[in-house]
């Protein structure tokens, strides 16, 4: 846990979750990787855009298709890492949605671990119970 958010995250007490979707990949990935300590625009060699959110400090990412602005509610010691768990306090996605979400044209990045990462392949329908 020596990375420089955790410890904006701890002092702040808030942090945003931000959705982004395949096409910015890369850019998930380098930010991942590289800690702000050593590098003094994280966003800007990302090619992101940071925004200020509506409700906290820390910044949101002008690209992300959805934000969820949270409030630190538990810390988690979890080996080599730190689990925040927040508290939502905003919510908020691109207008792109018209007010729901389009699986068909959402591409969220789920990372797995290390380079590792996921995506969704498209609606899926559960068969109607009994």
């Amino acid at each position: 846990p020596e990375r420089k958010t955790v410890g904006m995250i701890v002092r702040s007490g808030e942090f945003a979750l931000n959705v982004l979707e395949m096409e910015y990949l890369d850019a998930v990935y380098l930010c991942g990787r590289i800690s702000g300590k050593r590098v003094k625009n994280k966003f800007k060699k990302a090619g992101l855009t940071p925004i200020n959110a509506r409700k906290i400090g820390a910044p949101a990412i002008k690209e992300a298709s959805a934000v969820l602005e949270c409030e630190v509610w538990k810390t988690v010691e979890a080996g080599d890492h730190v689990l925040f768990l927040g508290e939502v306090i905003e919510a908020y996605a691109s207008e792109k949605f018209d007010e729901i979400w389009r699986v068909d044209e959402f591409k969220p990045i789920f990372h797995v671990g290390g380079r590792k990462f996921a995506g969704v392949g498209g609606e899926i329908l559960a068969k109607e119970g009994k």
